[in-house]
């Protein structure tokens, strides 16, 4: 198979489309390329891709072809940093076959760049690549030239998990653009690595351009949010420019621009007539509003890119407790097509600790951890030289600018493998990821105090999103940072048969216990004055105790009935005001696990069908917060399927494509609960 680029190694947002007319008889298209592909049969959407992996490997995307006369490949590179792909040379390499024999190969197809496509225009995000713009009154093509590459090394890859549905728009009326109720500057502009360029497209102008002038706007909406690729059925009466905006939320019927701090918008600039476009990578939203300097009439729709594979759980029930898991198992189908991503919106991207959640919804919408292990094996293949030495990528594939890393993360990495490894038996993924994960363990040394205690740790030390986070909590030696690290060592040496590590374990609990716990509750950090180690008295969050219930650190039964009891996210705003207050992600998850563990499903149900409900009815998907500042369509949500349906029918895992339950275990409710798994 030959490997080609068609663009330079800096040339940015660069779109080549590769186009065969296929002559004789096919049943297969091959594919490996990089950095993102959509595939067309006779001029319909039928694959997205790739599947990621790390840079200089490959995975095969495999198609098959049937009563197709024209396959067109569009490949589109970045060529810069980014959490949703990692940073390497784009590349493609064909095959099309009939059975064994290979009918075309790469050179086989023309290549050629889209006129129409703008390129100077910014970043969609800090994480992830370009806002999309198109000018149609640019028609026309020019041919682009073959360089070889040296192929990378080819890894086998999944069929792809989408069927490409089409979803339409409820239309909600036009009228006159007046500007958006509130403008966010995203923080990316402050970024040197993503801010835009001086003859970058400039969508405050636009914005601004078509508030002053008569634009009209059409709004609509989709029953619940979802991921997928903008289809616009345009026809302009005269030429005009158009700006397609999205969002996942209005909070409170505000229409805020960049909400996420992200360019949620598509520019177009249109001739008269009809028009045809498709955005030519997937967005998450709920809300559209086309914008038009000149009336247009239109037919929107979104083709949807989520993992149709995993709609194999059906519950039915009770309204709110039928939604919760829908709404879970939304926003696993949108976060889990080629690997868990935290978002499909802001980042795509597939951070560690977020996995280890994601995996076990996994497990229950599609009876596999399949995606699960390429993940994992991604971060096994990591080379990133950015990184300290046993350091790995907090998120992956991925570029980390200046060398920022999640030490946190790295250690939920080995949780992870213990967690996989009880989950599919797979030991052979586990002797693979030895190496990486001694080099974690080897990595923290540097900075162990006088009592075995991680001190000082650098880079972005993250607990959960909560004041937890501030930088005066977890300066010195941060105790929920001390209780991961004690976790990972036990965990470290069940995996791997090192008693020593789970000696060090249980003395880094003892220690934490002795210097953490005031006697109520756990403090969260101490930092050095005059040498000595003084505890914060003052900082103590909610999330702290849930790192220490689940991390094993020793507590007696009042400690667990007070937390149980008076915390958790009902707790009154008057109760407690100075302990602070947990979030979605980690610290309200790690509570729900927790409290399922100690016999309070009952607890965990009322919490978890009041705490979401919410969130399923304005989106019908889960949030990366208890508010909607953010991300409303989060992967890791999705584990609280998982949680739910535990506190609820005793569901504990899934064993060759059966669930099982806790013997014995009295429903909590008269709920129906099947799988239908499709592999």
């Amino acid at each position: 198979m030959d490997f080609v680029r068609c663009y330079g190694k800096s040339d940015k947002n660069s779109r080549a489309v590769f186009r065969l007319r296929l002559e004789t008889p096919c049943d297969t298209l091959r594919l490996y390329a990089a950095d993102t592909y959509q595939v067309f049969f006779d001029g319909a959407l039928v694959s997205y891709g790739p599947e990621r992996t790390a840079a200089g490997f490959a995975r095969k995307r495999e198609i098959p072809i049937k009563d197709t006369h024209l396959v067109e490949i569009k490949l589109l590179s970045f060529n810069v940093p980014c959490y949703e792909c990692d940073l390497q040379e784009s590349f493609i390499g064909i095959e099309v076959a009939l059975g064994d024999e290979i009918i075309y190969g790469t050179k086989d197809f023309t290549a050629v760049r889209e006129l129409s496509r703008i390129v100077k225009m910014p970043r969609y995000s800090g994480q992830r690549g370009f806002t999309e713009g198109y000018d149609l009154t640019a028609f026309g093509e020019e041919e682009l030239c073959m360089t070889d590459l040296t192929p990378p090394t080819l890894l086998d890859g999944a069929p792809d998990r989408c069927d490409y549905r089409e979803y339409s728009f409820t239309y909600d009326g036009r009228r006159v653009f007046k500007g958006f109720e509130e403008v966010v500057t995203p923080w990316l502009y402050s970024n040197p690595l993503a801010a835009p360029a001086p003859d970058d497209f400039s969508v405050e102008e636009l914005i601004g351009r078509l508030a002053a002038g008569s634009a009209k706007e059409h709004n609509f909406h989709l029953e619940n949010e979802k991921t997928g690729f903008i289809s616009l059925d345009i026809w302009a009466s005269e030429a005009c420019e158009v700006a397609v905006v999205f969002d996942e939320i209005a909070p409170m019927g505000k229409w805020i621009f960049r909400r996420g701090a992200c360019n949620d918008i598509v520019y177009l600039r249109l001739p008269a007539g009809r028009h045809k476009v498709l955005t030519a990578e997937p967005y998450a939203l709920k809300l559209l509003k086309v914008i038009s300097s000149a009336p247009i009439t239109l037919r929107p729709s979104l083709i949807g890119y989520e993992n149709n594979r995993a709609e194999c759980l059906r519950v039915s029930g009770d309204e709110r407790i039928v939604g919760v898991i829908e709404a879970a198992k939304s926003s696993f189908m949108q976060n889990a097509v080629d690997v868990f991503t935290d978002c499909p919106s802001r980042e795509r991207a597939g951070w560690l600790c977020d996995s280890y959640f994601t995996a076990k919804a996994e497990l229950l919408f599609s009876g596999k951890n399949v995606i699960e292990k390429s993940f994992l094996e991604s971060i096994i293949l990591a080379k990133t030289e950015e990184l300290p030495e046993g350091m790995l990528p907090m998120c992956f594939p991925s570029q980390h600018p200046k060398g920022r890393y999640i030490p946190n993360w790295a250690m939920w990495f080995i949780l992870e493998l213990k967690d996989y490894l009880e989950r599919t038996g797979d030991r052979e993924l586990i002797d693979r990821a030895r190496e990486k994960a001694f080099g974690v363990i080897s990595f923290f040394d540097r900075f162990l105090n006088s009592d075995g205690l991680l001190e000082d740790l650098e880079s972005w030390v993250f607990i959960e999103w909560s004041i937890c986070n501030d930088d005066e909590f977890v300066k010195g030696v941060n105790y929920p940072s001390n209780m991961l690290y004690a976790k990972m060592l036990e965990d470290a040496s069940e995996l791997y048969g090192v008693p020593s590590l789970a000696e060090r374990a249980d003395r880094i609990r003892r220690t934490i216990r002795e210097q953490s716990f005031n006697g109520e509750f756990f403090c969260d950090n101490a930092i050095r004055e005059n040498g000595l180690l003084k505890r914060c008295d003052e900082h103590i969050s909610e999330t702290c105790q849930y790192y220490a219930l689940f991390m094993g650190i020793e507590c007696d039964d009042d400690f667990k009935k007070k937390i149980a009891e008076q915390f958790g996210p009902l707790r009154p705003k008057e109760h407690r005001p100075e302990i602070g207050r947990s979030n979605m992600f980690i610290g309200n998850y790690l509570r729900f696990i927790w409290l399922n563990s100690i016999g309070e499903e009952a607890r965990v149900a009322e919490e978890c069908l009041s705490y979401f409900s919410d969130m399923t009815s304005l989106t019908g998907t889960l949030w990366e917060h208890d508010s909607p500042r953010a991300s409303c369509n989060h992967g890791f949500a999705s584990c609280i399927a998982v949680i739910l349906l535990r506190a609820l029918v005793g569901y504990v895992g899934t064993k060759n494509g059966k669930p099982e339950f806790i013997p014995g275990y009295k429903f909590k409710e008269n709920i129906d609960f099947k799988t239908e798994f499709n592999y």
